[in-house]
């Protein structure tokens, strides 16, 4: 199947590499057919054929699933970088045209707010329904994976400093407060100390969310113990929502409720605490691929969104 140069055995080789792909990445034939959409026995006849061809198993039948032989592993990771370089190719050629379009994956680690993207994005998408966006939230280290073998375009995190061996296309600071409903009674306050929050019913950041580390550094100085016996949220949009809910007083930063203190919702209340850590909100690329037209088009309009709130907060 590999050797034939028709069409027909593009198309074969083609749908190959995606069930194969799929396979690996659920583990399983039964998870790749739910995630696909394709029978088993589709996907199973392909993988069969193809092992055929070469001449060697690419899978090990396991009780609780399939794994790579050493075959399996040469050849994924060479249908990962075809798949890689065949949509950057078209994308590239899309983009001589004129006529950027296609999928950008962004990756969102450390807590970042995701709605960031969205309102990056909102207004440029309306006009250009050829490209579209999938966003995940992931670890730090499995954006830096995705970043670097083609399964994400584009990252965005946050953190105490700007993440090494990853290109920073633009970043923005922002300090962790207090975030409360609108009509909650500490609303008016012009800053708030962290004890006070504590007393009124704290909810706190997960503790995979970058905001979580310099509150801790906050807490430790202003009441002096380690942070038990409060809730917590392990995203910005749980927390946000807990807020709203009227659930207490959330621990987030001004840009992770940017949009809901705009419309009126929500309050951010600067900590009064003495010290308090910036965090780093930075927009991060590859630093060994070259990006796409549609990819680098995405990250030209995000850039222009944060210079537009960071100028938006000193005027």
């Amino acid at each position: 199947m590999i050797g034939r140069s028709d069409g027909a055995g593009h198309a074969m080789f083609s749908r190959f590499t995606i069930y194969f792909d799929e396979v690996v990445r659920c583990g399983s034939i039964r998870g790749a057919s739910q995630q696909l959409n394709i029978s088993a026995s589709a996907i199973d006849r392909q993988i069969l054929n193809m092992e055929e061809s070469i001449g060697a198993p690419l899978f090990e039948r396991m009780p609780r699933g399939l794994r790579l032989t050493s075959a399996g592993e040469i050849l994924i990771v060479h249908v990962r970088n075809w798949r890689r370089e065949l949509k950057m190719a078209h994308a590239q050629i899309a983009g001589l045209q004129g006529n950027c379009r296609g999928e950008v994956t962004i990756g969102v680690a450390g807590g970042a707010a995701p709605a960031i993207i969205a309102q990056a994005l909102a207004g440029f998408l309306g006009s250009n329904a050829d490209i579209s966006y999938h966003v995940s939230c992931v670890t730090l280290e499995d954006l830096r994976a995705m970043l670097d073998d083609g399964r994400a375009d584009i990252g965005l995190v946050l953190g105490r400093e700007a993440p090494a061996k990853l290109r920073v296309e633009s970043s923005i600071v922002s300090q962790i407060g207090a975030v409360v409903r609108r009509d909650h009674a500490l609303a008016s306050l012009p800053e708030i100390r962290l004890a006070r929050c504590y007393e009124s019913g704290i909810i706190v950041p997960g503790t995979s969310m970058a905001q979580r580390g310099v509150l801790e550094d906050v807490w430790k100085r202003s009441i002096g113990e380690a942070i038990t016996g409060v809730s917590s949220a392990d995203s910005v949009e749980l927390l946000r929502a807990m807020v709203l809910a009227g659930s207490g007083v959330g621990i987030l930063t001004e840009l992770d409720v940017r949009q809901d203190v705009d419309a009126g919702v929500l309050q951010f209340i600067p900590l009064a605490d003495a010290k308090v850590p910036l965090s780093i909100l930075s927009l991060v690329t590859p630093t060994r691929r070259i990006l796409t037209s549609t990819s680098s088009v995405i990250v030209q309009q995000i850039v222009r969104f944060l210079l537009s709130v960071n100028q938006d907060r000193k005027s």
